[in-house]
């Protein structure tokens, strides 16, 4: 059994500290590649530098259901729809703002300034508080 979302493979944002305080955000800001990972990934593509691009609709957007195992199924949780080229280029590829909006109205936010530059890292995503992530 996963615990929260087990283990994860995340973009990190080099200024990732930058949009966690200009957003209030609890959780370090990121853009999922994989998850649900019973136990640790091995990655291939671990410590590589990428690029996040935030999609022409910059407004932030209320995420439809994304995981089979989604400890946040009840949850409303908001992001910024982007794309991550020659790593992760889907249509569902976002970075989530909020993993429960209260905030107010979405198109009150806009996604940050980009690209982004980052690099790909393992994370611990095992908690169910969010603020507990960590990437290693």
């Amino acid at each position: 059994m996963i615990k929260g979302y087990g283990h994860s493979v995340w973009a990190v944002p080099h200024n990732y500290k930058d949009i966690q305080r200009e957003y209030n955000m609890k959780h370090i800001p990121h853009v999922t590649i994989s998850t649900n990972h019973p136990k640790r990934p091995i990655i291939t593509n671990y410590n590589m530098p990428c690029i996040i691009c935030f999609d022409s609709h910059k407004h932030l957007k209320r995420l439809p259901l994304m995981y089979e195992h989604d400890p946040f199924k009840d949850k409303d949780c908001a992001g910024f729809y982007c794309k991550i080229p020659n790593v992760k280029d889907d249509f569902l590829t976002h970075m989530t703002m909020s993993y429960d909006f209260v905030e107010g109205n979405y198109a009150d936010f806009e996604a940050p300034t980009g690209p982004l530059q980052a690099t790909i890292m393992r994370a611990d995503t095992t908690s169910l508080n969010p603020g507990e992530w960590y990437f290693y």
